[in-house]
């Protein structure tokens, strides 16, 4: 049973091998042409680069299944050689006929047969495919970990947080959510030991604010940071996050996944910027400084706020 559990993970590997050398290189093609396009759009809106590379996401999670095999021409076999005749051979009647080896058939000392004696190792049914598959489940199990960790990270986070009561917080929250272009404005907590706001929970959206940001920040600087938060949940950044970030964790130790989910990450930050830059009435130089004074704010004591993930937004 063990024997053939190995023969089956080797099989399993050799098809897992032979689909992700394809993917490999082909990734690495798909990802260059999509900078390229990046690279001419640069003058576009910051949202529109934003898709384009959840679109390479979608492309590069689609790849294992619809990748170009390459087939490499054989060499034609060559036609086989004639064999010789053979002589026969000459000799006397009553000479001996050439000796023979004769192998055991019987119990050996130690009670295994000769057979047995030749059985290889289980382990020794394994190749280097199966090491490499191998090392890439890790990598996934390990993604797979941290994306488990950062959720319950941020359940912790929320249960230590209380709602907002402030009357002013919450008319400026509502009145943006509107001009933002929300159906209803997010529940709005308030936690201590956060370094930033961020929102979470595609399905319940909420607004996480560290305790005492709204009373230090004057209100240009408040409505920058509290449109920069809510344009996330107008663009539903919860939901599409996932594309980069499956990625990501499909192409656990390839770089193509690693650049698409930085990529796409960094224009969703970018066009949140902007539309917050616009709602507020900022330029860029003060909306710097907003983002600046923010950071000083949180204690340099205090944990930061979850990593981002495809649960959470900072």
């Amino acid at each position: 049973m063990t024997a053939l559990a190995f023969v089956a993970f080797e099989q399993l590997a050799a098809g897992w091998t032979a689909i992700a050398g394809a993917v490999a290189w082909q990734s690495v093609v798909v990802v260059a042409a999509f900078a390229a396009v990046a690279a001419g759009l640069g003058r576009a809106s910051p949202a529109l680069r934003c898709w384009l590379w959840r679109v390479a996401a979608i492309k590069l999670l689609l790849m294992p299944f619809w990748s170009v095999a390459v087939l490499v021409p054989a060499a034609a076999p060559r036609p086989p050689e004639a064999p010789a005749a053979a002589s026969p051979p000459i000799g006397r009647p009553g000479d001996l006929e050439p000796s023979r080896e004769v192998r055991p058939t019987g119990p050996i000392p130690g009670g295994a047969t000769a057979a047995d004696s030749r059985e290889p190792s289980p382990w020794r049914r394994l190749t280097w495919r199966s090491g490499l598959f191998s090392a890439w489940c890790v990598g996934v199990a390990g993604g797979v970990a941290v994306i488990v960790l950062q959720g319950r990270r941020l359940g912790r986070v929320l249960r230590r947080a209380t709602p907002v009561s402030d009357a002013r917080v919450l008319g400026l929250v509502a009145d943006l959510a509107g001009r933002v272009g929300l159906g209803r404005p997010p529940r709005v907590l308030s936690v201590d030991g956060v370094a930033s706001p961020f929102v979470c929970r595609a399905l319940l959206p909420t607004l996480v604010l560290p305790g005492g940001l709204a009373d230090a920040l004057d209100a240009v600087a408040l409505r920058a940071v509290l449109v920069h938060e809510l344009a996330h949940l107008k663009r539903r950044d919860l939901a599409w996050d996932w594309l980069p970030a499956l990625a990501k964790l499909l192409y656990t130790v390839h770089p193509a996944g690693r650049y698409v989910a930085y990529r796409a990450l960094l224009e969703r930050e970018l066009a949140c910027d902007r539309l917050a830059m616009d709602l507020a009435g900022q330029d860029a130089a003060g909306y710097a400084s907003t983002l600046v004074e923010v950071v000083s704010l949180s204690s340099p004591r205090r944990p930061a706020a979850p990593a981002a993930s495809p649960n959470l937004e900072d």
